[in-house]
């Protein structure tokens, strides 16, 4: 974090980047049918300090223009194969119904959802695509936090955050959430600081194996452009 005050990760070699992570409530199986809840993103602001911001479902419709608009990295964890859809996905729900929406052609989500998960995908550095292709395993981001910058989540599982939910859901409970937004604020942490540690080191101790890269490596295996892990 000293390194990323004075300026060393501001960017990645001369682009810059945002990180962000996602709540949802589970419907079904498909990602389309999962419906987005509330995120979270971090960027670096004006003043070079970390800012964050909480992504509400009215919100999310400019969030997605903004990465779209982005001329930068998006960082995150599972990313490319569940925020991203998850969030193209809904927004798509959102502004199909608008008759507006579907005269203009601003809205590229309605009419080819897949061609904008493409783009967000194109863009991003995926942490846990990043540690499944460097080290062959899956893992989640508790427990990969947890052994190399030491923070974990604020909430046991999921399903704390599922019962989160549904005492909002049935009692307008304010503090369910404020618990549910720091949980998904502090995934962003845990996501941000694993992502300078990887910069930082450019190695990785996991259970008593150690896996050295650089950074074009690193942002390679983070990216779909990553090569296939034997597992």
């Amino acid at each position: 974090m000293d390194e990323f005050k004075q300026g060393t990760f501001s960017d990645i070699l001369g682009k810059p980047y945002l990180v962000y992570d996602i709540e949802t409530s589970l419907i079904g199986h498909n990602l389309s049918d999962t419906q987005f809840y509330l995120g979270y993103s971090m960027a670096e602001d004006a003043e070079g300090k970390i800012h964050y911001e909480c992504i509400m479902p009215e919100q999310l419709e400019e969030f997605v223009q903004k990465m779209l608009n982005f001329d930068g990295y998006i960082v995150g964890f599972n990313q490319i194969r569940f925020d991203n859809p998850v969030c193209v996905y809904n927004l798509k729900k959102m502004t199909e119904n608008d008759e507006d929406s579907l005269s203009t052609t601003d809205k590229p989500w309605i009419k080819d959802p897949e061609g904008v998960i493409d783009i967000l995908n194109q863009k991003s550095l995926d942490l846990y695509v990043f540690i499944q292709q460097m080290t062959g395993k899956r893992m989640g981001l508790n427990k990969i936090a947890e052994a190399l910058i030491g923070i974990t989540k604020t909430l046991d599982s999921g399903a704390s955050v599922e019962a989160l939910r549904k005492q909002r859901q049935h009692s307008e409970n304010k503090k369910a959430l404020e618990d549910i937004k720091r949980y998904c604020k502090n995934d962003v942490r845990m996501t941000t600081l694993l992502f300078l540690y990887l910069l930082h080191f450019k190695k990785i101790y996991m259970d008593g194996e150690q896996y050295s890269y650089d950074i074009p490596t690193f942002l390679q295996y983070a990216s779909t452009k990553e090569k296939k892990a034997e597992v």
